[in-house]
């Protein structure tokens, strides 16, 4: 004879009742697991946006300077490259945060800002579908899990200016990078010239 079958009545309820507390329970478990794992990564998201937007409203800041005049590249001002300082006050706050910021592109001038596989496919992404504002998801195809998110850089008016036409470049950037060797040249206004990677 079956368990069930000799057991009495009340036995019965209690394990019926066990059961849809058990159920309920681990529900409960599963849908809270749920709403921590969408709050976690919301507050990345919007985490990695603050981060990339700062960057780019340094560059944008910059390159209004730079296209108004009241700043003359050289040399000795490298560091107010916008891309240049930009990359830089990013990386303070980045770390602030907890974070890590760089900028890459598909055609880099630093190899130290070369793409990695995630970065080439949202790069990728970018200039086959520019109304395409962000990418982002959780990569643990390289060790633990990992949050990433890319925003892209659009060329304008003052990234043209070492980005552009290498015979329009200062002669400062035509010697760090010569326009026979260096492919981050020939930009146009409106193309994706690379990322803020956060």
């Amino acid at each position: 004879m079956s368990t069930w079958r000799t057991m009495g009545l009340l036995a019965r309820i209690n394990l019926i009742v066990v059961a849809v507390l058990v159920f309920f329970f681990a529900a409960g478990i599963w849908f809270s697991y749920r709403l921590q794992r969408d709050y976690v990564l919301q507050e990345a998201i919007e985490k990695a946006r603050l981060v990339a937007q700062e960057a780019i409203r340094t560059r944008e800041y910059l390159s209004r300077q730079l296209v108004t005049g009241q700043v003359r590249l050289n040399l000795e001002r490298y560091g107010l490259i916008p891309v240049v300082a930009s990359q830089r006050i990013g990386r303070q706050i980045a770390d602030d945060l907890g974070y890590v910021i760089r900028q890459t592109s598909l055609r880099t001038r630093n190899p130290v800002n070369k793409p990695d596989a995630f970065e080439r496919q949202a790069l990728e992404r970018f200039v086959a579908e520019p109304e395409l504002k962000e990418v982002y998801r959780i990569s643990d195809t390289d060790g633990p899990a990992v949050f990433r998110y890319l925003k892209p850089f659009v060329a304008d008016q003052s990234c043209l200016q070492c980005h552009g036409d290498p015979g329009q470049a200062p002669e400062f950037i035509k010697k760090l990078f010569p326009p026979d060797k260096d492919q981050a040249y020939n930009y146009r206004i409106g193309e994706v010239i690379g990322a803020a990677s956060v």
